[in-house]
């Protein structure tokens, strides 16, 4: 069976999962071709990415109006009745996000019957699903699409069409997935599966750490609201204010990198809080081998937006460190109480406070560390994820 794995763009800094995911569904002999909704991020990649065999083909750019109408009006002509089957979720008020995704669906459905695409699956629900949705009305095919959280609690984009449609619908945590049948119903929840974005654990497994008089904190995450990386710099000033010693980083780019940065000459901590910026997995694992203490203080956006289970703590477990985090969504699905501390958002008090213990006890740090490693393999295993969704492909494939 042939998957056509439609996303928003493709290569992503910021989708590791989703690359570590195809290219274990590769090693499992599954044929994959990329629709890419956008150009390929500039800037850095992931080595990773050149491991990935699969096909790679590019929506028209969006000022391309004549290749555009071209679509339109072969696929009308051709295709009369699976153009107006696309249409269909659209019909009302779809909104320009929806209209340009079933655009990008008419154009790449072309590229997509010659590559002889047997099942289209989208990740993230806001847009990449309405184009696997057209595409696979356009083609014949059953479609199905990963939800992670800004397309649950953000920024949806057709999502119960989408739901309805699809043959099957993934999501990240059980939280979401109680989410799903709160808001769209029994029948939406009933065709929900629960696969955690996962981590080849090996890939991060690091030496035993000796104790430094000075440990590193880390957190990785993109410079947006969700990831709470104020409230971890005000936590960091209480602990400086204690006398604690310790080190932090901060990987990840984004809107609020001049107000973090801001907000830690505020502080005065600018020798020992750093923003390293956008770091590709080479990066990110030698960032995580200095390491001692892993810290996201996850929350819920202005607009809703809130992580589900972040892959970075996931790499950061399988690494061999303690987690503090929050208990926003399903991160306590994973970080049990023997693998980290967890704090209720938006208290930097509270964080300063789960932090300290772990800085003042390199015991503990490295008991929670090994029970970080031990659960993220046995919990996140991406082969195992791989297992579970290519099994589902087959189910889609046979009509099951």
């Amino acid at each position: 069976m042939k998957i056509g794995y439609v996303l928003d763009r493709f290569p992503s800094l910021h989708q590791t999962f989703v690359l570590s995911e195809m290219l274990a569904l590769e090693a499992r002999g599954r044929q994959l071709t990329v629709f890419s909704l956008l150009p390929a991020q500039s800037g850095p990649v992931h080595a990773e990415t050149l491991q990935l065999a699969a096909e790679r083909v590019y929506a028209p750019r969006r000022d391309a109006r004549m290749r555009y109408l071209a679509a339109v009006a072969g696929e009308a002509l051709r295709h009369p009745g699976r153009f107006l089957r696309s249409l269909a979720p659209l019909l009302g008020a779809p909104g320009r996000v929806a209209l340009g995704a079933w655009l990008r669906g008419l154009a790449l459905a072309g590229p997509a019957r010659r590559a002889g695409i047997e099942h289209f699956h989208a990740h993230f629900a806001t847009g990449a699903n309405v184009t696997a949705m057209t595409l696979a009305a356009l083609c014949d095919r059953p479609f199905s699409f990963t939800t992670h959280a800004v397309g649950l609690y953000a920024r949806p984009v057709l999502l119960p069409a989408s739901l309805a449609r699809a043959r099957f619908h993934v999501t990240i945590s059980e939280y979401n997935r109680r989410f799903v049948g709160e808001r769209y119903g029994a029948a939406a929840a009933a065709k929900t599966l629960v696969i955690r974005d996962s981590v080849d654990a090996a890939r991060f497994a690091m030496p035993e750490r000796a104790p430094s008089q000075r440990p590193l904190i880390l957190s990785i995450g993109r410079l947006v609201p969700k990831k709470g990386h104020a409230t971890l710099v005000d936590a960091l000033d209480l602990l400086a204010g204690r006398g604690l010693a310790f080190e932090a980083e901060i990987v990840g780019d984004g809107p609020l990198a001049e107000a973090l940065r801001g907000r830690i000459a505020e502080h005065g901590l600018e020798e020992r809080v750093r923003l390293r910026g956008a770091l590709n997995l080479d990066g990110v694992r030698q960032a995580l081998s200095r390491a001692e203490i892993y810290a996201m203080a996850c929350t819920i956006g202005p607009d809703g937006d809130r992580d589900g289970i972040p892959v970075s703590i996931m790499e950061a477990m399988a690494a061999g460190l303690p987690i503090v985090s929050t208990t926003v969504s399903g991160i306590g699905e994973l970080v049990e109480p023997s693998c980290g501390r967890l704090v209720a958002p938006d208290r930097p008090a509270d964080l300063a406070e789960a932090l300290a213990e772990l800085l003042g006890d390199p015991a503990i740090r490295r008991s929670m560390g090994h029970a970080a490693a031990r659960t993220v393999a046995r919990r996140c295993d991406i082969r195992e994820a791989a297992r579970m969704l290519d099994a589902r492909f087959e189910d889609a494939g046979t009509g099951a």
